[in-house]
């Protein structure tokens, strides 16, 4: 028990971190139980393919679409086909390092489980939080090796931790490659900086397996090698580490083997799917040099990194700092591998980088940038470190929240422009869920069967009030109806709570046949606050035994001495 003391002693700021997130998540956040979905399930897809389908040597069975083979590859959108095959685009480290969570999952689930049950969804979201513990260890002995104190690395860790969206990928899209693309970055630095620092060649071998595993997890990463310069320190302990190396071929040997070994296994895998040890599996996505978006990817309100991730731009302050020391070769090393790595990350054919929460391709490079933070820090007088304290510590609520509203539907996955992210910044009532999600219809597309105006509706009676109510034999078409639409006149006030519910039920057997609620705030078409008339889409498939069918349309919340001027309802069908 005393000797476990010790060890005890030296992760207990990184287990509390780790409460501290899983506690604001359950209690404040909210838990995603759907945590395998998009490229997260094409990372993922290994294991199951492996242990549960045994599909995954694909180049024994040519492709044949429709075939039981290959059901449930052709649902999954994360498959190509390459040369007659159907291979996994994404590469498998993510997997890799999720496995032993799944097969201990496996090994109590029942013999029929398709590998995305609820303890699958789990299984993984506990493999994000292991490897994210060991990430924060590995970044503690790297701010260690930079000679930064204690509570100054306790406060890098907790800005790493709340106030950056390694919260969302580590709770909500944990199947996603960041979280352990961030851990193997954070071992690859710490064994370069030690081998600098130290002068231990051993140190090289373990920055091997790092390397291949920063591969394996996410190709591009292996950016990373760039950012040796900065982590020698000094040109001249650059060039003594490289020449130690040279003069010692046998750990080169080993480093390289060891480093071949880890990436062979994608090989490998890539193999037994397309008969070659060598692909390109994104096919026709890549890179466009020519066309970099290096201001979207940086400050761009759709998905930039320093507007969903604004304590980045405090570490940039380091910089300063490093210019007045007059360490410049620190200073241009840095500029140098930030510069590098953000041209490239922005010349790949969709820059946002699809559907997700900031610029997630950053995630793993965080370490980059905390590095120069706590430089900053430890090197500043006690009344700047004060203002850099307030700073930082504002910007961990503003994520909190951010991050609920990308959960929740407020903050749009991946079509925010400066008047939407304005329009519900910070915001997290229920009235703003789904508001920036306004689908726009082609309405030459649809019929009109059948149409009611329900004239104006005073808002001062006792609500909530059924202000239209009709049985479904009455309406003309409703068995080809799949939108329901409500319009009126209004102001639209931003701080009103009114809402509107469409009910119907089948009376035949006393059965909901659709529930819809939604606030008025989500029915204008301009800004808040003007006279205009709102449109709003209650959209579903078409009801059958419409005859049974009883609608209703019901307003509740406070009272108003407005009123919704010329409501009218429409019935609307596909042609």
């Amino acid at each position: 028990m005393t000797k476990a003391l010790p060890t005890l002693k030296y992760i207990a700021l990184e287990l509390l971190l780790v409460f501290v997130l899983v506690f604001t998540v359950n209690n404040y956040i909210g838990v995603n139980r759907h945590r395998i979905w998009a490229d997260g399930a094409g990372y993922y897809d290994y294991l199951p393919s492996i242990f549960i389908y045994h599909d995954i040597d694909r180049h024994k069975t040519p492709y044949t679409p429709g075939t039981e083979k290959y059901k449930r590859i052709e649902k999954e959108g994360n498959y190509v086909n390459y040369k007659g095959y159907k291979v996994n685009k994404y590469p498998v480290g993510t997997a890799l390092l999720i496995a032993p969570f799944f097969l201990i999952n496996q090994y109590f689930e029942d013999a029929n489980a398709t590998g995305y049950e609820e303890s699958f969804q789990n299984c993984v979201y506990y493999a994000a939080v292991f490897y994210l513990f060991f990430a924060l260890l590995y970044f503690k002995k790297i701010l260690k090796l930079y000679n930064i104190k204690k509570w100054t690395i306790f406060f890098m860790q907790l800005l790493l931790v709340m106030a950056t969206s390694v919260i969302h990928y580590t709770v909500s899209e944990p199947s996603f490659s960041h979280i352990y693309s961030l851990f193997a970055i954070c071992g690859f630095i710490y064994y370069t900086k030690a081998y600098f620092t130290k002068n231990n060649v051993t140190y090289i071998l373990y920055a091997a397996v790092f390397f291949g595993l920063i591969f394996l997890i996410r190709n591009i990463n292996i950016l990373l090698l760039f950012f040796i310069p900065f982590l020698a320190e000094t040109g001249i302990l650059l060039k003594q580490g490289v020449q130690n190396l040279i003069k010692k071929p046998g750990v080169l040997i080993k480093a390289g083997g060891l480093f071949i070994a880890v990436v062979c296994i994608q090989c490998l895998l890539w193999y037994i799917q397309t008969n070659k040890l060598l692909i390109y599996s994104y096919q026709k996505e890549g890179f466009d040099f020519t066309k970099p978006e290096l201001f979207k990817i940086l400050f761009s309100y759709t998905k930039g990194l320093f507007v969903y991730t604004p304590v980045l731009l405090l570490s940039l302050l380091g910089l300063i700092t490093l210019g007045f020391k007059k360490q410049y070769y620190l200073l241009i090393s840095w500029l140098v591998f930030f510069a590098g790595l953000t041209y490239i990350l922005s010349s790949w054919w969709i820059w946002s980088y699809g559907a997700s929460y900031g610029s997630r391709v950053y995630i793993e490079y965080y370490p980059v940038f905390f590095i120069l933070f706590a430089i900053l820090f430890d090197s500043v007088k006690p009344l700047v470190k004060v203002g850099i304290v307030a700073l930082s510590l504002l910007a961990i609520p503003v994520n909190i929240i951010q991050t609920y509203q990308y959960k929740e539907y407020i903050l749009h996955w991946d079509q925010m422009n400066e008047d939407r992210y304005w329009k519900v910044f910070l915001k997290t009532h229920e009235k703003y869920k789904g508001v920036l999600w306004k689908r726009k219809y082609n309405y030459a597309e649809y019929d009109t069967l059948q149409s009611y105006s329900l004239g104006d509706i005073p808002m001062n009676d006792t609500f909530p009030k059924t202000v239209f109510k009709i049985s479904g034999s009455t309406i003309n078409g409703l068995d080809k109806t799949s939108i329901i639409q409500v319009s009126f006149e209004n102001r639209f006030d931003e701080g009103g709570t009114n809402r509107i519910t469409l009910a119907i039920t089948d009376t035949a057997n006393n059965s909901e046949s659709y529930f819809g609620r939604s606030y008025f705030i989500h029915f204008p078409e301009q800004e808040y606050g003007l006279l205009q008339t709102g449109f709003f889409n209650f959209e579903f498939t078409p009801l059958k035994n419409t005859p049974n069918q009883q609608l209703s349309l019901i307003i509740d919340g406070p009272k108003d001495t407005s009123a919704l001027k010329n409501m009218k309802v429409y019935f609307l069908g596909k042609k």
